[in-house]
């Protein structure tokens, strides 16, 4: 039996002018379509290049007119990125000096808006824990960062350790020696906490007592969450509070006494992330607060570090 014969519309071959018109008009979309995905991921590129250090950091200068409190001092130096001002507090005792880094979120509940001197809620200054600590054993040297408050520049992880550098030096000076020196850190202040803790150790002088509050592990890991990978490694500063102390604990003996304090909260930075930091070591001592987030956290510890910074 013969099979019936296929139309003639299914059988006759397409003439040549159209194949050729099919494929130019295929590989003209093809072309366009990468040409969008090109720019997209250039414009992507661009602006997360560009503003990423607005992102990161929030400077914010005192308002004009706000006296300072009795019982802290000025300390004026100069780095690349001109003209710097920290914040020496006498202790009663000063059997050790500790470098109070400030932290950089900014927006808390009123009761750190009273706290804050000046700042109109802006927890960002360094003069900010003066009001935590008003009376202490300790000295406290509160190091701004560059571009934040009365100093110059622009904030990046070197010209905060130029900043730090150039705060100790200045206070050597002006004291004569140097007791111990202690580090205490907020958020994106432990990070500078930690590299400045970290140089210390490298400098065959480490510090004696590290205090990290919400701190992250890294800078990129931060990153990963908000832009994702592979946007992520598009980051310009990175710290990385893992490999300080990693740092730190291979150095010397002995091990400097480390208190790492996160809300449970906290929505900022994920707790998570401390339990990380404090798995680098048995001697590193967590403390986890119920019910408080990346700023309440500081409300909630100040018990705690007045009696840690002794």
């Amino acid at each position: 039996m013969t099979a019936p014969a296929l139309p003639a519309c299914l059988t006759e071959k397409r003439p040549a002018w159209r194949q050729t018109a099919w494929r130019q008009t295929a590989w003209r979309l093809l072309i366009l379509l990468l040409r969008i995905t090109v720019l997209v991921v250039l414009t992507i590129t661009g602006v997360l290049l560009l503003f990423q250090h607005r992102v990161i950091y929030h400077p914010q200068p005192y308002p004009p007119g706000v006296p300072l409190r009795a019982g802290i001092e000025r300390v004026e130096f100069t780095t690349a990125e001109g003209r710097q001002v920290c914040w020496w507090v006498p202790g009663r005792a000063n059997d050790v000096v500790w470098l109070c880094f400030a932290s950089e979120h900014r927006q808390g509940r009123d009761a750190m808006k009273v706290l804050v001197t000046g700042a109109a809620g802006n927890a960002g200054q360094a003069r900010m824990w003066h009001d935590f600590l008003p009376d202490p054993e300790q000295g406290l040297l509160l190091i701004e960062f560059p571009g934040y408050g009365d100093s110059a520049g622009n904030a990046s992880p070197a010209s905060i350790m130029a900043a730090s550098d150039g705060a100790v030096a200045v206070l050597r000076q002006r004291l004569g020696s140097l007791p111990p020196l202690a580090v205490l850190g907020h958020s994106l202040g432990a990070a500078a906490a930690l590299q400045f803790a970290a140089a210390q150790t490298r400098a065959g002088t480490p510090v004696s007592r590290i205090i990290l509050i919400a701190p992250f592990t890294r800078l990129v890991d931060m990153a990963r969450l908000v832009v994702g990978w592979p946007l992520c490694h598009l980051l310009r500063h990175r710290y990385d509070n893992q490999l300080c102390l990693r740092e730190i604990i291979a150095g010397p003996q002995p091990l400097p006494r480390i208190d790492i304090f996160h809300g449970l909260n906290d929505t900022l930075i994920p707790p998570a992330m401390s339990r990380t930091l404090a798995g680098e070591s048995p001697t590193i001592k967590r403390h986890e607060i119920a019910g408080a987030d990346h700023n309440d956290v500081l409300i909630e510890i100040i018990p705690a570090l007045q009696v840690l910074i002794r």
